[in-house]
């Protein structure tokens, strides 16, 4: 602790030096006269002054220069410093620092032995003593001692001055344990206090309330002498404070205590209803027994209440039974500080630093219900909870007339944890799981739409690497077959014409044969060879279906074709186009081609019309005029060099498709080719001419 005061006396030192040539504040006036930002500048104090009010359990200090009082925060020294008593002079060496007032950052404390007490400030009203300014005052004051408690604060009289009621608290040395006995004597008498005026207020330096500091109680001094009391009459709990019932009345109840506050209060039930009274004195009273107090009736909320002088134990007996709450109804004044029961939903547990609250709703209404300080709630409670609940019902005043009727809010104070009864647990399914299901459900959704589109993703990679490997092992079957049909078809005559030139050539030079024969067997094979490599390249796939797919391509190359030779040409095509393989496109071209080639040449028609049709299982033409018709089965190919008949059915053996023609004399010609994707041969599906 040494360090400590070394290290805090070391940093005020410090500011004191940091604030330069600034001037000494010897005085406590002039101290209390700083604007806030200027207190914050931890500006050099030094004065001598005299404690007025002392509490080392705390470590609040005041003191008074004579001039004014003021706020000393020196906790850690106060707390060790056993010599500081109310009346000892100090020197005080410090600096400034901020509070409602300013007040002194103390940096040492010196004893300067014995001083003499200022004389008070004497408020010329008392709500005078409500003003701020009286905030670290040594003030005197009159009033009538209404309660006494032995409460957090310590030993407190709690003084009714003209109409306001200010707490007089006694340093906690002096607690109920520490003195002994209530001074019950005060109650009702008329007292003059000396003590400091305290303040509460908020982070702004606002103002909130009033409370006096008492040194000691030789700082009271009573005023009226002490009288032989006449005995006071026995009331019910519902005559008190009646038309007619003077104010200081001094009475007596009987009643049953329902619940007991240790050194605070107790309630009780009467005849008449229910009350409250205020009473350090508690001895082990339990509910049901049934006691006698005295007192003076006070108001309190809804219904009168007691200021108790004196207890007297009569008998025990069993706990009360508590009365059912009804919600469905209004508040009623016979409600306020009664034993109740209710049915309520638990919702949650609130710890505070002084009681756990239990946060309930039954219907509509949402409660309070606070068990004791120093209970826990209990570890078995879960929201959603049905929970059984008896305790004193205390209403809420939210208006300002007193009209229990319109009083919506109350708190149950529950007497210990056996007045929480679990009448039902939770559904399995409530909100918080049913959430956790659907976020867990969200969650699995999530993952397998995210699964799904890898999965197409890849399987569009896969579709594109196959339809890639496809098309490779088409253009390499092409290229087989072309190099084929070349070797045996082309290559072969090529070198037959070679032959035949070379013997017309020797004939020629030695002038033995015809070469007239050989020259014309040479412009045969040269013709043949020809069409051959006319043939492969047809086989080829067309420029004009890679520029302009299927349908394009066939429009664009059938209409000239149809129109130079004299006939209408009607196009249209059905279903969705979509893309085949070239082999397959190919086929389908030069097939309708060839058949409005062959009408253009032979129907001696006025009208070809190419249909294709496109479904999701086939692809399906039709070429179709009006002309002369033939019958398919005893024509031959024409001798122009064309492909003919024999041509088209070769292209549709070769992809796979079905091909027929249709054609009777003088009823013109209809040449159908159907492909499908599983190669299965469809007759009946030919479109129809």
């Amino acid at each position: 602790m040494k360090s400590t005061h070394i290290v805090l006396f070391l940093v005020l030192l410090a500011a004191m030096q940091l604030a330069g040539a600034a001037e000494v504040v010897r005085s406590a006036a002039v101290l209390r006269a700083m604007a806030p930002d200027e207190a914050k500048k931890g500006l050099p104090v030094e004065l001598e002054a005299v404690v007025t009010f002392v509490d080392r359990s705390w470590g609040n200090l005041f003191v008074h220069d004579g001039t004014a009082g003021v706020y000393v925060k020196a906790s850690e020294q106060v707390k060790q410093a056993s010599w500081i008593a109310v009346g000892q002079k100090v020197g005080v060496k410090g600096v400034t620092g901020d509070g409602f007032l300013p007040v002194i950052v103390a940096a040492e404390l010196v004893d300067l032995g014995e001083g003499v007490m200022p004389a008070p400030m004497v408020p010329k009203s008392p709500e005078e003593i409500q003003t701020p300014a009286m905030d670290a005052q040594w003030v005197e004051v009159e009033g009538v001692v209404k309660r006494l408690a032995d409460e957090y604060a310590g030993l407190t009289l709690y003084l009714q001055s003209g109409p306001l009621e200010l707490p007089a608290a006694l340093p906690r040395t002096e607690t109920l344990a520490a003195v002994g006995t209530l001074p019950l004597h005060l109650l009702e008498r008329r007292v003059r206090v000396r003590a400091v005026a305290a303040t509460q207020f908020n982070q702004q330096r606002q103002m909130s309330g009033r409370h006096l500091y008492l040194p000691g109680m030789s700082f009271l001094t009573l005023l009226d002498p002490a009288q032989e009391l006449p005995p006071a009459p026995l009331r019910r709990v519902d005559e008190l404070l009646r038309v007619g019932s003077p104010l200081d009345e001094r009475v007596r109840l009987r009643a049953v205590v329902t619940h007991a506050v240790p050194e605070q209060m107790l309630f009780l039930r009467g005849d008449g209803g229910s009350m409250r009274v205020d009473s350090a004195l508690t001895p082990d009273l339990k509910p049901g027994t049934m006691i006698e107090a005295e007192g003076h009736a006070t108001f309190m909320p809804l219904r009168p209440g007691l200021n108790a002088a004196a207890l007297q134990k009569l008998e025990d007996g069993p706990s009360p039974l508590p009365l059912r709450l009804d919600l469905t109804s209004e508040r009623r004044s016979a409600e306020q500080y009664e034993l109740v029961t209710l049915d309520a939903d638990f919702v949650e547990a609130l710890p505070t630093p002084r009681e756990t609250i239990l946060l309930c709703r039954a219907g509509e209404v949402v409660f309070e219900a606070n068990l004791p300080p120093g209970v826990a709630a209990p570890l078995a409670l879960e929201p959603g909870m049905r929970l059984g609940l008896t305790g004193i019902c205390e209403l809420k005043m939210n208006n300002p007339f007193g009209i229990a009727q319109w009083t919506k809010e109350f708190t149950l104070k529950l007497r210990s944890a056996r007045d929480v009864v679990i009448l039902q647990r939770p559904p399995y399914w409530n909100a918080a799981r049913l959430l956790l299901l659907l976020s867990a459900v969200g969650g699995a959704a999530l993952l397998v739409a995210a699964w799904a589109w890898m999965l197409r993703r890849q399987v569009a990679r896969q579709a594109a690497v196959i339809e890639r490997q496809t098309t490779t092992k088409a253009t390499l079957e092409e290229r087989q077959r072309i190099s084929r049909d070349l070797h045996d078809t082309l290559e072969q005559e090529l070198s037959g014409l070679a032959i035949l030139l070379d013997t017309t050539s020797r004939q020629f030079e030695t002038g033995d044969g015809t070469p007239d024969k050989t020259l014309g067997l040479a412009r045969q094979l040269l013709r043949r060879s020809r069409e051959e490599s006319r043939s492969t390249i047809r086989d080829l796939r067309s420029m004009a279906i890679e520029q302009l797919g299927l349908l394009g391509a066939m429009e664009t190359m059938l209409r000239p074709l149809a129109e130079s030779a004299g006939l209408t040409f009607v196009f249209s095509a059905e279903g969705n186009e979509r893309r085949l393989r070239g082999d397959v496109e190919s086929a389908f071209l030069r097939v309708a081609h060839e058949a409005v080639a062959n009408a253009a040449k032979h129907s001696r028609g006025s009208r070809v019309e190419v249909r294709m049709s496109f479904s999701a299982d086939a692809v399906k033409l039709a070429v179709s005029d009006d002309g002369t018709g033939f019958r398919p089965e005893t024509a031959a190919d024409d001798s122009t060099g064309h492909f003919g008949l024999s041509g088209m059915r070769e292209r549709a053996v070769r992809i796979g498709a079905d091909l027929r023609v249709d054609g009777q004399n003088g009823r013109g010609t209809c040449v159908s080719l159907v492909w499908s994707h599983s190669r299965l041969e469809t007759r009946e599906s030919h479109l129809e001419c």
